[in-house]
């Protein structure tokens, strides 16, 4: 068995069912990038204040994501142009129940992410109707441009805090395809930290701060394409991608 599995039996489990009142759909997000040796000094400190999602008798969870885009990748350019108020779209499979969302993100100019989902019977390397109208209801712009432009494969850890109104996701085996390009981001952990509303007692927060650790900001779909297509702008995301690599490495 290796550490990381004999660690995840020391957490109290979680059912889906039970998930439902922290859903937050409307919530703060806090991001934190690490790597698996950290991982493997910050579970311990978690056990006592912390219970694990397990499905199916499995704590760690697959995904595949289709990230929606335009053929000139204007969600990808506002990011990296620092615009406020910004989209981002989604086809998510859920691997073990194979369950698929097409899901909206809509990231505020106060720091709020909100975020609405529907489910979907698969990919669609085209838009549904079905789909045109939900984006539309979500998107004040034409939606039918949107089309894949990245796939971001990963597992991912899902806690819950005993008290708080607070989740936190761990996102391990991080890898991407576009463009013919393949790409994975080795032992990089990114940590989500999401809460109803913004705090600055969280104890996992705090965990990560003795460690060493502080928040940082990183978009998968970002970092994915400007890993996998060197064509498209992307010198505001230099810096992180320098930084990924130091983390990598251990060096902080």
């Amino acid at each position: 068995m290796t550490q990381l599995a004999q660690q995840l039996q020391k957490f109290d489990p979680i059912s889906l069912e039970e998930m439902d009142a922290v859903r937050l759909m409307n919530r703060t997000d806090t991001k934190y990038i690490t790597n698996t040796d950290m991982l493997l000094k910050l579970l311990p400190l978690m056990t006592e204040k912390y219970r694990l999602l397990k499905v199916n008798g499995k704590s760690i969870s697959s995904y595949e994501t289709r990230y929606l885009d335009t053929k000139d990748y204007l969600l990808y350019r506002q990011h990296h142009n620092g615009k406020l108020n910004r989209y981002k779209f989604r086809f998510r499979k859920y691997i073990e129940s194979d369950i698929y969302f097409l899901e909206a993100k809509y990231k505020t100019n106060k720091g709020r992410t909100i975020k609405t989902r529907i489910p979907v019977d698969d990919f669609e390397n085209q838009l549904s109707v079905k789909s045109i109208d939900f984006l539309s209801e979500v998107y004040p712009n034409q939606v039918d441009q949107f089309m894949p432009q990245l796939k971001n494969y990963f597992s991912r850890l899902t806690f819950v805090h005993k008290h708080d109104k607070e989740r936190l996701t761990i996102d391990i085996n991080l890898r991407f395809e576009a463009n013919n390009a393949k790409s994975d981001l080795g032992n990089i952990v990114i940590i989500e930290l999401k809460r109803g509303n913004q705090v600055n007692n969280s104890d996992v927060a705090l965990f990560l701060k003795q460690l060493g650790i502080y928040s940082t900001s990183i978009s998968k779909y970002c970092t994915g394409c400007a890993i996998t297509n060197p064509t498209i702008k992307q010198n505001n995301f230099k810096p992180k991608l320098r930084y990924l690599e130091k983390i990598a490495h251990g060096i902080t």
